[in-house]
């Protein structure tokens, strides 16, 4: 234990000592809360090529039989990286004999610029040929997953997905130049803040 930031020391822990994952809550309390749900975590997240879990910080640890990771929801974006976090959440799944879920968000319509039904047909064609690139990318996975496509905010949509589901866990991807990495740094605080369960940014 030293002296230093502590995101300094956190990233120079990690890289020293190599670990598989690296836990951290989002939420402190008081001051330190908005440290660590802003430069602490984004430092971390950013500098690190491990896997990082985030959950809200808790003053008593919940008894044992209440820990469990029973439903994972995998968050993806349909770009280049997506089979790779897929991928990643089939294996979690599969040492965890959980469930799997997937949320997608699309991006909203500029409606000032369609008709109201010409809108809707839009969305439903987008909505259909996500659904398929979900399933081809399910089908490379061996996975099965239970489907959540809605279009809004991405923090809003993951939130949402995430409390029908019923999730556990949610697996997003950070890592990469476009698509995710960069979803991630336009959403990060939000996603982790609105999340209802630990966020694992792999």
């Amino acid at each position: 234990m030293t002296g230093g930031d502590p995101e300094t020391e956190i990233v120079g822990a990690a890289r020293y000592w190599g670990p598989d994952l690296v836990m951290m809550p989002t939420h402190g309390l008081g001051a330190f809360r908005r440290r660590l749900l802003g430069s602490i975590t984004a430092k971390v997240l950013h500098d690190l090529e491990c896997p990082v879990w985030t959950g809200v910080h808790s003053e008593a640890a919940p008894p044992l039989e209440d820990i469990h990771c029973r439903r994972i929801l995998c968050a993806m974006d349909l770009t280049e990286h997506s089979h790779r976090v897929l991928q990643w959440a089939a294996r979690l799944t599969g040492e965890c004999q959980a469930s799997l879920g997937i949320v997608h968000a699309t991006a909203e319509l500029p409606a000032a610029f369609y008709s109201v039904n010409l809108e809707k047909d839009l969305a439903g064609s987008v909505r259909e040929q996500e659904k398929r690139q979900i399933q081809i990318l399910q089908t490379a996975a061996g996975t099965a997953g239970q489907v959540f496509i809605e279009s809004g905010d991405p923090a809003k949509v993951i939130a949402c997905a995430a409390k029908a589901f019923d999730a556990d866990l949610v697996l997003i991807g950070r890592h990469g130049e476009t698509g995710i990495a960069g979803y991630l740094r336009q959403s990060a605080y939000s996603i982790l803040r609105d999340s209802p369960c630990p966020v694992i940014s792999i």
